[in-house]
């Protein structure tokens, strides 16, 4: 409630200036629903040129947005002139141009239950009779939806997170634009289709998802329908990349760079049938596995006992440290002595003291010497 009650003070600090202003969109639907919203947009035909006065604190986010992003007593707002939308380029990025009233920025707005304004005296401006479908718990495109979804293909995926953080129906001409326009969500950025799918998949609700599954919307972007077969918000971020991974064997087209050495922890447990080794290496990626391998339907109970009685768990727990063995080898052997000593530490083949690791040690040296000959 606080942000919105700051929101009110900027619109009077507008106002005061001989302009108009009114907070606008997901807060003030937030606000009727009785959810406490976390940012606050406002609309005003107040320029750049005046908010700059108005306020010290400013930053510019784009003059063919004309927006802007006002601090005010710690709160960011961003601050837009009412628009209208002239064309709009690939389906995605709207030609807007300055109008004087309100009305014609409702228009340009997506859905009914976003297109409410309310100005500082907390009246509201509801030309789409937006509070009634807040009432009835759906999402209902403002004008023709063949028309707004063509415009914006962003929207489709919109009404399905809205649908799921709100948990309301999509009505039914709204449903059949979606489905009329779904050929145009390849035409996305996959930045954007990789962030609005996460968001719809672990929004507190499932109708998004079932609307996705049920009317087939990803049938021109395949990578993301294989992301939606297989998702289900009971599996974690990682359970779901590495899920994504072991059934597909690819990389989701945006997957997060970070999540990468998961998904090939993951893996290398699992391909290798829990070795000790891979489970000592990749630790920690082991409940990941775990969890993984019982959806994969791979009775992996048995491992949990293996992983939490290895041995060691770390390098530093060995007898003979990673550098005194180095010294007894050179270049590549290095690291492939180290790795045997390791293997069989965990493997019971040998004990964690330093007679077991020099014996090996001696042991290795000869085995490598071996080789080394036979490739000369």
């Amino acid at each position: 409630m606080k942000y919105l009650e700051k929101g009110l003070e900027v619109l009077k600090l507008i106002e005061e200036q001989g302009f108009k202003a009114y907070i606008i969109g997901g807060s003030v639907r937030d606000h009727l629903l009785g959810q406490v919203s976390h940012d606050v947009d406002i609309c005003t035909n107040a320029s750049i040129d005046d908010l700059s006065k108005i306020f010290t604190n400013i930053t510019l986010n784009g003059s063919k947005y004309l927006s802007v992003t006002v601090n005010y007593d710690c709160y960011d707002f961003e601050i837009t002139h009412f628009r209208k939308d002239i064309s709009y380029i690939n389906h995605r990025h709207p030609v807007v141009e300055e109008v004087s009233d309100i009305s014609e920025d409702l228009k340009r707005r997506d859905f009914t239950v976003n297109a409410i304004a309310m100005s500082k005296e907390g009246n509201y401006i509801d030309m789409f009779d937006g509070q009634t479908d807040l009432e009835n718990e759906l999402l209902r495109a403002i004008g023709d939806p063949n028309i707004r979804f063509e415009e914006d293909v962003l929207r489709i995926l919109r009404a399905c997170y809205f649908a799921s953080k709100l948990n309301f129906d999509v009505e039914d001409n709204t449903l059949k634009g979606m489905i009329a326009n779904k050929k145009y969500l390849c035409e996305l950025s996959n930045q954007r289709l990789f962030d609005l799918s996460i968001k719809i998949i672990y929004a507190k609700y499932d109708k998004g998802l079932k609307i996705i599954r049920d009317n087939n919307l990803f049938e021109y972007c395949p990578i993301y329908k294989k992301l939606f077969d297989i998702a289900n918000k009971a599996y974690s971020l990682e359970e779901l990349f590495a899920l994504y991974y072991q059934k597909y064997r690819e990389y989701p087209v945006e997957f997060p760079q970070m999540y990468r050495n998961l998904v090939i922890g993951v893996d290398e447990i699992i391909s290798s049938n829990f070795s000790n080794y891979t489970m000592y290496k990749n630790q920690i990626y082991f409940n990941t596995a775990f969890n993984v391998a019982k959806v994969l339907k791979i009775n992996a109970n048995e491992q949990v006992v293996k992983f939490y009685n290895l041995p060691i768990k770390e390098d530093s727990e060995l007898a003979v440290s990673k550098y005194e063995i180095s010294k007894y080898f050179s270049g590549r052997n290095i690291s492939l002595a180290i790795k045997d000593i390791i293997n069989d530490i965990l493997d019971y083949k040998i004990e964690n003291n330093k007679e077991a690791i020099l014996n090996k040690i001696k042991e290795l040296v000869e085995k490598y010497e071996e080789v080394t000959e036979c490739l000369c």
